[in-house]
């Protein structure tokens, strides 16, 4: 194994868990990582906490371009971006629980996941 091969514990547990935050895009500062980063996971998490709201639009883009599915409340301009139950699902609950078993559900359900992420890469 190179240098380059190493994961730390973050991207280690990000591989564990399946998903990431679209606030851990947003940190990441270049599309070369941002893209790294969709490369391990099953979907993206999006709630604008703590996040510019254009920013966070952003990397929703990013992450259906790069065909990963994403669970995102919804605000303004969302549903443009995300076609719910088709490319992801956009929620009017900012419930944790509610957020993060919409998650949970992309990263069991193979068909489920795989049927989306079909829908993002026709």
């Amino acid at each position: 194994m190179t240098a380059a091969d190493a994961v730390g514990p973050a991207e280690e547990a990000r591989r564990r868990r399946g998903w990431l935050d679209a606030a851990e895009l947003v940190a990441a500062k270049d599309d070369a990582r941002r893209r790294k980063l969709l490369h391990d996971v099953r979907a993206v998490l999006a709630t604008f906490d703590g996040a510019d709201a254009d920013d966070v639009l952003a990397m929703v883009k990013l992450a259906q371009d790069e065909g990963v599915p994403v669970v995102v409340v919804d605000r303004p301009g969302v549903r443009e971006i995300v076609g719910h139950g088709r490319t992801g699902y956009v929620s009017d609950s900012r419930d944790e629980n509610h957020l993060r078993a919409a998650v949970a559900k992309l990263c069991r359900d193979d068909v489920l996941w795989l049927r989306m992420r079909s829908a993002l890469r026709p």
